[in-house]
């Protein structure tokens, strides 16, 4: 389904005047009816996709701290506590009101 997008979106971007296409300027020029449900399609698809990181993020973390330490936690527990401390440390760049001020974080 994605590379059916991708391609649909190289095809429009052929037949528009200007090369610079995002999906909102696609939308505003052939169906501008549907720009508030492309964009929220965009936004869950984008939301999917990072809860799914922090989740894998959470579970190969937490077998690997349970591993290193050698304690008695739960490796549930390790989990929960590694997602929240992703999502805490990666807030601030998702919170950024403009790409100059994530140069740090693209740099990491």
């Amino acid at each position: 389904m994605a590379v059916f997008a991708l391609h649909l979106m190289n095809c429009l971007s052929m037949k528009s005047e200007s090369r610079q296409v995002s999906w909102y300027t696609v939308s505003e020029s052939y169906c501008p009816w549907v720009k508030l449900m492309v964009d929220i399609v965009v936004i869950v698809k984008c939301a999917g996709v990072a809860v799914s990181y922090l989740q894998v993020a959470g579970d190969m973390m937490s077998m690997l701290l349970v591993f290193w330490s050698g304690t008695d936690f739960s490796q549930s527990t390790v989990r929960a506590l590694v997602i929240v401390a992703a999502t805490l440390a990666m807030a601030p760049t998702c919170m950024a009101k403009n790409l100059k001020s994530t140069t740090f974080a693209n740099v990491v």
